[in-house]
């Protein structure tokens, strides 16, 4: 037994193309060699690296062939470490057709920096009959989200807001909503009571919640042999407080099968919220917020959609694939039935169609897609 030497693949492969290097001398230079040691911790042997290739095969197996290495003063003998083959991602299509649940909550900010709900031109305002901004980013993105959800009841809550003078900071309001129309429903019915708008605005409470939740969801469905995600919708004017205490929040639920979509309301400063979008995270936890400005969508309802969207998918499947959660196998037509939901709306409502590709990856549906809707099925979320 000659000795061990321990590397990294960066290594080798910088000594393997040192050696090559027509600026240094031959390969007697000891500089371009792994130092081999015994038992005795005393170099036994130099370890000179000719060439390294590192290939990775469909198996995950990386490999260097024994005949690429070369030992000075004794012989050492290279072996092959293989690791178990990688299982291929699954896609988000496959966990949904897997039956997999999706728990819609939504929560919304009721702070005084909305203004005064009474005044018009304030972010509450509802007087004029026109749906004030709230309204709008609840139903163009509900309209979506709520689509997906099982059972289409949702919790509403609220936060930035005194009751009977106390501030609550994640307060339900009423019973489950049924619906969009009854998400849109809770949210009114928060003007006719005592409620007083305050400060600060903090919304750490709500996702811990829903985070508990979450988890407890998953927990359940387990339980039954099912599987289940939380999508928590928050609406905010974007002047939050204790940011220090969100951020860790956010890192917190991460492990949680939970992801966030913040919508900013009104034409305040977002940076806060673009910091809470762009979070480092280090494994297991994951990136699960996506920050959206409504006004920056406000006449552009599908690239609303689209933006709200887009992130939700791969944190599902980062979620289940990264507890070794595979989906479970599609449960035919009752789930089914609940994806393929609803008949072309006529012109005057909005509607938004999600195709899957061939991938499973998911896109909005264009014109063309519709034309093409009497041959081909698509999904609707």
């Amino acid at each position: 037994f000659i000795g061990s030497v321990e590397t990294t693949v960066t290594i080798l492969r910088i000594l393997a193309a040192d050696t090559h290097s027509s600026s240094r001398k031959l390969i007697s230079d000891d500089s371009r060699g792994l130092h081999i040691k015994g038992r005795d911790k005393h170099v036994s042997g130099l370890l000179v690296i000719k060439s390294a290739t590192l290939s990775v095969r469909s198996d995950s197996t990386r490999t260097f062939e024994p005949s690429d290495l070369s030992v000075r003063s004794n012989s050492i003998i290279a072996t092959e470490t293989k690791r178990p083959p990688r299982q291929q991602r699954p896609t988000f299509l496959e966990y949904i057709m897997g039956g997999c649940e999706l728990n819609l909550c939504v929560a919304v900010d009721f702070s005084g920096s909305n203004g005064n709900p009474m005044e018009k031109g304030t972010l509450h305002y509802m007087r004029d009959g026109a749906p004030n901004e709230y309204e709008q980013a609840i139903t163009a993105v509900c309209s979506i989200l709520a689509k997906y959800d099982y059972d289409n009841k949702f919790p509403v809550w609220g936060f930035g807001a005194k009751y009977d003078g106390v501030m609550q900071n994640c307060f339900q309001i009423g019973k489950e909503a049924e619906g969009l129309e009854g998400i849109l429903q809770n949210y009114k019915s928060v003007f006719s009571t005592n409620i007083i708008m305050s400060t600060p605005t903090v919304i750490h409470p709500v996702i811990k919640v829903a985070a508990s939740q979450a988890r407890e969801s998953q927990k359940q469905a387990n339980g039954k042999g099912k599987q289940a995600y939380t999508i928590l919708l928050i609406l905010t004017n974007g002047c939050v407080s204790e940011l220090e205490e969100t951020q860790q929040a956010l890192l917190n639920s991460s492990t949680a099968p939970l992801s966030i979509v913040i919508v900013g309301i009104g034409n305040n400063d977002f940076s806060a919220m673009k910091h809470l979008d762009n979070l480092d995270v280090t494994p297991p936890e994951r990136d699960i917020t996506k920050f959206v400005e409504f006004r920056a969508f406000q006449h552009d309802r599908g690239a609303l959609a689209e933006a709200t969207l887009d992130e939700i998918p791969d944190q599902l499947v980062d979620y289940f694939f990264d507890n070794d959660i595979r989906p479970l196998p599609a449960t035919s037509d009752e789930v089914r039935s609940k994806i393929n939901i609803l008949p072309h709306c006529d012109t005057t409502h909005f509607d938004v169609e999600m195709n899957f590709n061939e991938d499973g990856t998911m896109h909005i549906a264009d014109d063309a897609d519709f034309r093409r809707r009497s041959s081909r099925q698509s999904m609707k979320l």
